[in-house]
């Protein structure tokens, strides 16, 4: 979402290190808490550490966002099949 007229434009980034898993009826986070459509947020970005138990973490957003805010350099990584493992379950129970 872009807010803000004429040339200039702000976009929202949410970071649900701590809220996602936690906040929300479901868990689902900040969005969910206060009714905000994630289609809203230009970037979210969040930790499997805290209330998954795991390792690791994730950002989300559009491809035309995480390319204009991010090196692709930086982002390399594949998740691992240990964590998975614990990951997959949970995101199945947010669901």
């Amino acid at each position: 979402m872009q807010w803000g007229g004429g040339d200039g434009q702000a976009y929202l980034y949410l970071d649900e290190a701590h809220s996602i898993g936690v906040i929300g009826k479901t868990g689902r986070g900040l969005c969910e808490l206060q009714g905000i459509d994630t289609e809203d947020v230009s970037v979210m970005m969040g930790t499997f550490t805290k209330s998954f138990g795991s390792c690791g973490g994730y950002i989300a957003g559009s491809e035309v966002h995480l390319q204009s805010f991010f090196s692709p350099k930086i982002f390399h990584s594949q998740i691992i099949l240990p964590q998975l493992h614990i990951l997959y379950p949970i995101t199945r129970l947010l669901q």
